[in-house]
C-alpha cells in the first residue's frame, strides 16, 4: 500500500472526526521525554569537525525531505555517502557507513510539511546497532520532533559504542 493512499486515508479519518467533534492533534505533544532535545544528548560530545558535518548534513537532508525522497542521509567530511530512499534508514546506514572508514555522520530530520499526528521520525537502539556495525560515529537527529525509542538504551548503547547523538535545530548555531 503506498504511503499516499495510506496518508488519504488517515485524513479522511480524521475529518470524519473532527466533524464528531474530536480533535487529531500531533503526538510530539505528549512525547514528553521522548523527543530529542536541542545539543549534544549522549556519547561523546562532538568535535569541529562533527558538528561542520551535522551542519551540512541537515542542510543535505533537508533537501531530500523536502523532495520526499527520504530523510536521512549519511556524510564525512563535506561529501554526501548515502541517501535513504525507498530502501529506509539502516540501508542508507550500511551504505554510508561502509564508505566512512569509520568516521561517518548520520543526519535525520522530519519532512517539513510532515504530519506529525502520523508520521514521526524515530530512532531507537536497532539504528544505533546498525550504526555501530557500519562504522558511523555519530547520529544528529531533528531536535524537537524526533522520537527516541528506548531512551536508557541508547544512552548506554552511545555511551559503549562511542557514538555521539546530537539534537539539531539551525536556529541554534
Amino acid at each position: 500500500m503506498k504511503m499516499g493512499y495510506r496518508l488519504g486515508v488517515l485524513l479522511a479519518i480524521v475529518g470524519l472526526l473532527a466533524k464528531a467533534g474530536i480533535e487529531v492533534r500531533s503526538q510530539v505533544e505528549y512525547a514528553g521525554e521522548m523527543l530529542a532535545g536541542e545539543g549534544h544528548l549522549f556519547g561523546p560530545k562532538p568535535g569541529r569537525d562533527m558538528m561542520q558535518d551535522i551542519r551540512f548534513g541537515y542542510t543535505q537532508a533537508n533537501g531530500i525531505a523536502a523532495l520526499d525522497i527520504g530523510q536521512t542521509v549519511v556524510v564525512q567530511q563535506g561529501a554526501v555517502l548515502a541517501v535513504e530512499a525507498i530502501e529506509g534508514t539502516d540501508e542508507a546506514i550500511r551504505r554510508g557507513g561502509g564508505l566512512g572508514n569509520g568516521k561517518a555522520t548520520v543526519v535525520k530530520v522530519g519532512k517539513p510539511k510532515q504530519d506529525l499526528r502520523f508520521d514521526v521520525p524515530a530512532f531507537g537502539p536497532d539504528t544505533l546497532e546498525t550504526m555501530h556495525a557500519s562504522g558511523c560515529k555519530a547520529l544528529a537527529v531533528q531536535a524537537g520532533i524526533t522520537l527516541m525509542i528506548d531512551r536508557h538504551r541508547i544512552a548506554e548503547l552511545a555511551d559503549r559504542y562511542r557514538i555521539s547523538i546530537y539534537g539539531y535545530q539551525p536556529e541554534a548555531d
